[in-house]
């Protein structure tokens, strides 16, 4: 619960860098409606695009 407090918060705040920081460095992320994205870094570009469109 604590994780998914922390994750909301970063997403709230269009904080790309805390929201990266919240996976592993070898995670692998599948958001809805893309291709699967592997290590924090693709999370961190694609969190962060999401968030330059969305200004």
């Amino acid at each position: 619960m604590q994780a998914r407090l922390i994750l909301q918060a970063a997403v709230n705040a269009n904080d790309a860098i805390a929201d990266g920081k919240l996976f592993a460095i070898d995670a692998i992320w599948i958001p809805s409606g893309s291709e699967p994205e592997d290590g924090r870094g693709k999370v961190f570009r694609h969190e962060q695009k999401d968030y330059d469109v969305a200004k």
